[in-house]
C-alpha cells in the first residue's frame, strides 16, 4: 500500500492498533486513554529517509504521548520520532 504521508528525517508513521477499555472490579469503565505513563503497540506504515531501526509492517511498542497525531483517508495515524520508539514486537 501507498502512503501520502511520507515522514522526514529520522520519524516513523504509525497506526495506533484498537486499545481496548478497562473496567475495575468496582464496575467503572476507564477510557483506553486514562493513564498517559502507558504505552501503545502500533504498525510501522511508512518511514523517514533517515531511519535504520524499524521497516514497514513492523509491530513497535511507543509511549503514550509520542509523536504528532495525523488524519489520512478519514484514518488516524501518529508521526513518532525513531528514538521514541522502546521496543520492536516479534510477530
Amino acid at each position: 500500500m501507498t502512503h501520502v504521508v511520507q515522514p522526514l528525517g529520522k520519524r516513523v508513521l504509525v497506526q495506533v492498533q484498537a486499545v481496548e477499555e478497562k473496567t475495575t472490579a468496582g464496575g467503572i469503565v476507564l477510557p483506553s486513554n486514562i493513564n498517559a505513563k502507558e504505552t501503545y503497540k502500533s504498525e510501522v506504515v511508512n518511514v523517514g529517509p533517515e531511519v535504520g531501526l524499524v521497516e514497514v509492517g513492523d509491530l513497535i511498542l511507543v509511549t503514550f504521548m509520542a509523536g504528532d497525531g495525523v488524519e489520512h483517508d478519514q484514518q488516524e495515524f501518529r508521526i513518532v520520532d525513531e528514538d521514541k520508539i522502546l521496543a520492536i514486537i516479534a510477530r
